[in-house]
């Protein structure tokens, strides 16, 4: 079975945040009580259509978890992950137009937690083929 271009960058993404939290990069559901872990949410797509291809703007959120050391740690996990994302290869090897940082929330630590949590966005371009979200153009 074929793997839309969606799928293809969202896992070239997960793949990408993998040595941030070796085994613990999550999709979709909460992994909280494991530190350090990563969770990735595609909460939302929006499409244009032109001649011959769709252009779409996909926006991920990408939760960065792990223990609160310092007051600094939020800070931190927040530039480890817009580094990851977007300094070595915003195109993730192809599949997308753009990579851009759009913004973040941070969660800091109930008492007795210790974990703090920061979720960034992403706006991610790619494109696909009209009518054929398996290709790309």
């Amino acid at each position: 079975m074929p793997v839309s271009v969606r799928e293809q960058l969202i896992a070239a993404i997960q793949a990408r945040l993998e040595p941030l939290a070796p085994g613990a990069v999550w999709r979709g559901e909460a992994a909280s009580s494991q530190s350090p872990a990563i969770m990735l949410w595609d909460v939302r797509e929006t499409a244009e259509h032109r001649a011959s291809s769709v252009s779409v703007s996909l926006t991920l959120g990408v939760e960065s978890i792990a223990a609160m050391v310092t007051q600094g740690t939020a800070n931190e996990l927040l530039a480890e992950l817009i580094q990851t994302m977007s300094a070595a290869d915003p195109h993730f090897g192809g599949l997308a137009d753009s990579c851009r940082y759009v913004g973040c929330e941070i969660e800091y630590p109930d008492s007795g937690s210790g974990l703090v949590g920061v979720r960034a966005s992403f706006d991610i371009k790619y494109t696909f083929k009209s009518g054929d979200p398996y290709v790309q153009p």
